[in-house]
């Protein structure tokens, strides 16, 4: 399975459970700004543990607040335009509808699993950051 059909399948595990709100206009640009935030949340978690394991902060300063805006508006940008811009979207949604149609449950467990496993990497980095304990 290439990184792309990955991404996708990602992306209709989120647009999905946005079809299911009381909610469900613009479940596509949901989809993408959540697929960021998560990007972001990881990219901070891999950063931050750099920082703790190589005993240095990183290089930001005073810029941070404006990196991690800067990073987001990027990253919220590129799934903009990989998913809603061309209506690749539409083409995910249909193709992983007719895929699992029966099996939905092995589909939400992967889905689940991957979001959780990011914010558990995070609430770890946090803890280590917290902790010092090396």
């Amino acid at each position: 399975m290439k990184i792309s059909e990955l991404y996708d399948l990602w992306f209709y595990g989120f647009y999905r459970l946005f079809q299911r709100t009381a909610w469900p206009w613009f479940s596509y640009g949901k989809t993408a700004i959540c697929i960021a935030a998560l990007e972001l949340f990881f990219l901070v978690g891999v950063l931050t543990l750099y920082g703790l394991l190589s005993k240095q902060s990183l290089p930001l300063g005073a810029h941070t607040k404006v990196v991690t805006i800067v990073t987001s508006v990027v990253l919220s940008l590129a799934n903009y335009s990989y998913f809603v811009a061309n209506d690749r979207w539409q083409k995910c949604v249909a193709k992983y509808n007719r895929l699992f149609e029966r099996d939905n449950v092995r589909s939400q467990v992967v889905f689940w699993l991957v979001n959780l496993s990011i914010m558990g990497f995070l609430l770890f980095v946090v803890y280590l950051k917290n902790r010092r304990w090396w």
